[in-house]
């Protein structure tokens, strides 16, 4: 019986140990941040040439452009540091 319970607890760590080895990408992960700063880049660019097609203001407050620039910024970063290797997603 305390075989048994020796494996058992030698499984749960081991399948503990594999889970904290794998990699775990999210939104929480840098890497997750990445890919969604890559995904909303290109529809931040879509609407700011949708307003200027209108004649309508883009953004309206100067916190609004600091958020738009911090995008742009992240998703050329991104671009670049998939295509240089420095992350893998």
């Amino acid at each position: 019986m305390a075989a048994t319970k020796a494996k058992a607890g030698n499984k749960a760590a081991g399948k503990a140990k594999a889970a904290k080895d794998e990699p775990k990408f999210g939104v929480h992960s840098e890497v997750g941040q990445l890919r969604k700063v890559m995904v909303c880049a290109p529809g931040t660019a879509m609407y700011y040439k949708a307003r200027r097609e209108q004649g309508l203001a883009v953004f309206t407050k100067t916190s609004d452009w600091i958020v738009f620039g911090v995008i742009v910024v992240a998703a050329v970063y991104s671009i670049y540091a998939l295509a240089t290797g420095a992350i893998v997603i």
